[in-house]
């Protein structure tokens, strides 16, 4: 696609990696591959070590520990052989990955709604999230039961009443992947036909099976289970698959102020828009053109971790937004003329995965 002015500008696949700067150089609005500096403990290790291991029965997991240190959990002899010779530290533990999240599922089944459960990989165990009144006597029973199969269960009791106490996730927050430490934002909240709950980001983001969390309580959110990632203009968009710790609402974050997602809007050149971001908070401009199903262009700025973070038109006098994108690049400035920042276009996004947003109809 060509711009309609001739200009040259430097974007970048902004997520952010251990501070690690990532950008491109594009001429006429044609964005080049990425590039990122080279570290020690850069995401791509993690992911392809993930990828190669992963199918082995022994693993348990890939993680940066508090070192940053990139560390492969197994519980054999023969894998950790394998990820030392690859360069990594190794931790041998009880149970494979396969198995605590058989666990997980067999616990959450047991609990139902009165709690959640999520595998620690980097502490080999399950969590539960419980309210303050305790859990009831079949979710102690089930607890008990995969203590007692081997699996250490750590109980949290949160301050909340039973019928509310899961945390609120809404479109706009700040999000870590728990292997590389990539920082992103969350864009929309959506369901499945088949009833499956997700948040969206962006594709660049992470590589699918990488595990989010959020980044301010450090909750689990879940597992990107599709993603596209094939270049600014064409698609940059994932679905994390959520766990059941958090209570996924139609809402984003607008200026602090949340707000209720109405439905997909009209993408319309020269209407007012925002975006919301962990790093540059929320910011507005005009769109300045719509590459129909590929991507839409803005003058609200971006930076560096603002990507996957919502797109969206305020609806005058109300607390109500429409959704129009997710947020893939920008020229990472802020201020500056010529700010500009890219987003994937909502109605492509929801086409090619067959869903629908949560929404607060009138």
């Amino acid at each position: 696609m060509r711009s309609r002015r001739a200009v040259s500008v430097r974007f970048a696949v902004f997520a952010v990696a251990a501070a690690v700067g990532v950008a491109g150089t594009v001429s006429s609005l044609g964005v080049a591959p990425a590039q990122a500096d080279p570290a020690p403990l850069g995401p791509d290790d993690a992911v392809a070590l993930q990828r190669t291991l992963a199918p082995d029965a022994e693993f348990a997991g890939v993680y940066l520990d508090d070192a940053q240190r990139l560390t492969v959990a197994t519980t054999g002899s023969r894998l950790a052989a394998e990820a030392r010779e690859d360069g990594a530290r190794v931790v041998r533990v009880g149970h494979s990955l396969a198995d605590l999240e058989s666990a997980q599922r067999r616990l959450e089944s047991s609990l139902g709604d009165q709690a959640s459960a999520v595998v620690d990989i980097s502490e080999n165990n399950l969590h539960v999230y419980a309210p303050a009144a305790g859990l009831d006597a079949a979710g102690r029973v089930a607890v008990v039961a995969r203590r007692a199969a081997g699996v250490e269960v750590v109980v949290h009791e949160v301050d909340l009443k039973p019928a509310v106490w899961k945390p609120i996730l809404r479109g706009a927050t700040p999000i870590v992947d728990r292997t590389n430490g990539v920082l992103c934002t969350s864009a929309f909240n959506g369901v499945t036909p088949g009833g499956r709950l997700f948040a969206l980001t962006a594709g660049h983001c992470g590589p699918t099976d990488s595990r989010w969390r959020h980044e301010d309580t450090a909750r689990h959110i879940g597992i990107i289970g599709r993603k596209r990632f094939r270049g600014i203009e064409d698609d940059d968009w994932a679905m994390i698959k959520t766990y059941t710790v958090h209570r996924l609402v139609p809402q984003i974050l607008d200026a602090g102020v949340a707000k209720d997602v109405a439905g997909v809007g009209s993408i319309i050149e020269g209407h007012w828009v925002c975006r919301n971001g962990r790093t540059s908070g929320t910011q507005c401009g005009r769109i300045t053109q719509y590459a129909r199903d590929r991507a839409i262009y803005t003058t609200a700025c971006a930076l560096a971790g603002d990507s996957g973070g919502p797109g969206y038109a305020r609806i005058s006098g109300t607390k109500r937004v429409q959704a129009l994108g997710i947020v893939s690049a920008s020229t990472l400035t802020c201020g500056e003329p010529g700010d500009i920042s890219v987003w994937q276009p909502m109605p492509e996004v929801l086409r090619e995965l067959d869903a629908r947003l949560l929404t607060v109809p009138r």
